[in-house]
């Protein structure tokens, strides 16, 4: 069903009538994350059903299953970020009506008549990235060679932060100008 994905349709209506989706995403199906994942290595199972609950209501649920290719904001490095999440949708027509749902439900605000479901798998993914992502603590790869260690471990950065200026007076000397001082 994935061509169907990308088409608009009324949620009310298909929960009426059952509808499932299933499938896979990669990074050239979530164009509004396109920036942050790296090349093609983010691959997300999906599963999401549209039905009536027990109690009437109109709801989406699933899953989504794999993982993300983001950027290491610490070594800036390939960091693969698990994806493991269930959706529990309650289409709602007011934020009022939000407030009531059952803490099983997160409400799906309809604002228009239609939705497109690969914006609302989209939606789900993007509530998933990390705001910055990185590698657990002592994870990340080594410094490469060439990097300058002592300023990758924090070493001299006390001296800097009092002395924010003292490069320039190497420079100047380096400059043949006499140090003033």
């Amino acid at each position: 069903m994935r061509g169907n994905l990308l088409d608009p349709i009324d949620p009310e209506a298909e929960a009426n009538r059952d509808v499932s989706f299933r499938g896979a995403l990669g990074s050239a199906d979530l164009p509004r994350l396109r920036e942050q994942l790296l090349g093609e290595g983010s691959s997300i199972d999906f599963e999401i059903h549209f039905h009536r609950d027990v109690d009437g209501r109109h709801v989406v649920t699933g899953a989504l299953r794999g993982g993300l290719m983001l950027q290491c904001q610490r070594c800036l490095q390939p960091l693969r970020v698990p994806v493991d999440h269930a959706i529990n949708l309650a289409m709602v027509r007011g934020i009022d009506e939000g407030d009531r749902l059952p803490s099983r439900y997160e409400p799906l605000l309809l604002g228009s008549r239609f939705i497109r479901p690969i914006e609302l798998l989209e939606d789900e993914i993007i509530l998933l990235v990390p705001l910055v992502p990185r590698h657990e603590e002592g994870e990340c790869p080594l410094p490469r060679p060439g990097c300058d260690t002592a300023a990758a471990e924090g070493v001299g950065a006390d001296r800097a932060a009092r002395y924010p200026f003292a490069g320039l007076a190497d420079w100047r000397r380096r400059d043949g100008r006499p140090d003033s001082n």
